[in-house]
């Protein structure tokens, strides 16, 4: 249970309880900081309750369900004849040798493509100082947005309101990615052949998708 408020509820109910009690005792003319303060928790406690309830359902209902609508269409489905394979919903394809996941995701409520790119972590952790030290290095990475996270991955988020972006702008990210990481050095996570799909195309023009 508080897990649950926790994720859903707690920070806004907390960040609406700090600006509301602050805005009561800048405003406030013969009111009580008592009476402030039990203002301010209506407040924080109405706005968290409608806010957090929604992202429940986002989180756990919208979300999920329109992840699996997506792969009936561009760019899920363009990923999919270019021999990405659906798992569970996310895309998951290998180009170059590297494991590329595309997905959709709500970041803080909006809509965004998610784009990740695996690498082998045991071997950046041995012989390339860790996450930490090929970040504060990697200026192209950090100049263009994009992640590294400890698992392994490097990631780039699409964010977008009303069109979903192109199967080329998906790739076209997800090679950027690939490219900086041969500049690294970071060889491809280790992975059973058999745990592998098979190669994604990666080649836009071949299959003329447009759009």
């Amino acid at each position: 249970m508080w897990h649950f408020v926790k994720k859903y509820y707690l920070a806004t109910f907390l960040g609406f309880l700090a600006a509301t009690l602050l805005k009561e005792l800048l405003n406030r003319s013969d009111r009580t900081f008592v009476h402030s303060f039990v203002v301010a928790v209506i407040v924080a406690f109405v706005i968290s309750v409608v806010a957090g309830t929604i992202y429940y359902f986002q989180d756990t209902k919208w979300g999920p369900n329109k992840r699996k609508k997506l792969f009936t269409k561009p760019p899920f489905s363009h990923l999919l004849m270019n021999r990405f394979v659906q798992e569970d919903d996310a895309a998951v394809g290998v180009i170059d040798g590297y494991n590329v996941v595309v997905l959709y995701t709500w970041p803080n409520g909006g809509s965004a493509i998610s784009i990740s790119v695996f690498f082998d972590m045991d071997f950046a952790n041995r012989y390339k100082g860790g996450i930490e030290e090929i970040s504060k290095r990697n200026k192209v990475a950090a100049k263009e947005g994009f992640a590294w996270g400890n698992e392994g991955m490097i990631s780039y988020l699409i964010d977008y309101s009303f069109k979903l972006p192109t199967y080329e702008k998906i790739m076209q990210r997800a090679e950027m990615m690939i490219a900086i990481l041969k500049a690294e050095g970071l060889p491809a996570d280790k992975l059973d052949d058999a745990e592998k799909p098979m190669p994604a195309t990666g080649n836009v023009a071949r299959f003329g998708f447009a759009g």
